[in-house]
């Protein structure tokens, strides 16, 4: 999942370059197009990054609905990118800081869990 969301962070960058200065492009055409990248990029990588059951290949693989939920799915969690990471990564750490600030509050003041 890591390289398929760099490989679509790389894209939505390349793509943004591509837009001249002068233009003023609303944010959500960026997400919508960073969507489609993520889609197409799980696509075309052939992978089944959510193990999805029922995947095809061969000459029906564009009219099984199990590859469009995957791609979609996939794309979504690529699409959103190092901000997508980050976020989990902020809710990980304020999740282990509030569980650290309560345990300190029911132990005496010497034996406090350092930050």
């Amino acid at each position: 999942m890591v390289g398929l969301s760099v490989a679509t962070e790389r894209a939505t960058q390349a793509l943004k370059q591509a837009i001249p200065s002068k233009l003023t492009v609303p944010g959500w055409a960026i997400h919508l197009c960073s969507f489609l990248i993520g889609t197409g990029v799980v696509g075309f990588s052939g992978l089944n990054p959510l193990n999805i059951h029922g995947l095809t290949s061969g000459p029906d693989v564009l009219t099984n609905p199990q590859n469009w939920l995957s791609w979609v799915l996939s794309g979504l969690l690529v699409s959103g990118g190092s901000a997508f990471w980050n976020h989990a990564l902020d809710i990980v750490q304020a999740t282990k800081v509030q569980k650290e600030q309560a345990v300190n509050a029911t132990l005496p003041e010497g034996q406090k869990i350092p930050a």
